[in-house]
């Protein structure tokens, strides 16, 4: 599926191929394809950081389409869209954008960590967290408290929570545990538990041996 083609230009006796227009939601099934100057340019990352971001802020539309016939689709005229009310706002391209540049941020994150460079990880994983991707915000956290910056860490771990990241929950508590505030520790286990973060209970059963009781 191409993004920009001037359809009223192309012949039917040349075009063979079908013809699959998106019918809803505009931005959500663009692939990365595009023609400019006769032409035709793939990139091959754009779908998969749009899907991927579009996943991470709750888009859960991702386009409707339908085949046309060539004919019909050099006589339609274009529209403008009206603006309509809806129960279900629709994310800007500025948003999805914005979201696709934090998931590429955090993958050369872990990239770089996994590759052993690790100022070029905590680089990128600042970039990723401020850009808001919760998954920044928690490898962010991790590495500044490897490297004992624990107020910064604690930071991170603290946007991690506001975001909605259990494992930010879960970090945050550890350092609480470390520390011996198990009440605070708890009140972040706990949270993270219910929401089915599978370590919770792993970190739960640390407290309890850290309460002197068996785990």
């Amino acid at each position: 599926m191409t993004e920009q083609v001037e359809w009223k230009t192309i012949s039917g006796e040349d075009w063979r191929a079908r013809v699959v227009v998106e019918l809803l939601f505009p931005d959500r099934t663009r692939g990365g394809v595009s023609v400019r100057d006769g032409q035709i340019s793939v990139d091959l990352t754009y779908g998969i950081e749009q899907r991927r971001a579009r996943k991470q802020i709750g888009d859960f539309r991702m386009g409707a389409l339908s085949q046309v016939d060539l004919d019909a689709l050099k006589r339609a005229k274009p529209r403008r869209e009206r603006a309509r009310s809806s129960s279900v706002a629709s994310p800007r391209v500025e948003d999805l954008q914005k979201a696709a540049d934090a998931v590429a941020a955090f993958d050369r994150g872990k990239g770089a960590l996994a590759a052993g460079r690790i100022e070029q990880a905590e680089a990128e994983f600042w970039e990723s967290d401020r850009l808001g991707n919760p998954a920044g915000s928690v490898n962010l956290g991790s590495l500044l408290r490897m490297r004992g910056d624990l107020r910064g860490a604690e930071a991170a771990f603290r946007r991690a929570v506001r975001r909605g990241n259990s494992n930010g929950s879960l970090n945050l508590g550890a350092m609480y545990l470390d520390r011996g505030r198990l009440r605070e520790a708890e009140r972040q286990f706990m949270p993270a538990r219910r929401a089915g973060n599978p370590r919770a209970q792993e970190f739960l059963q640390k407290l309890a041996q850290a309460r002197g009781r068996p785990g």
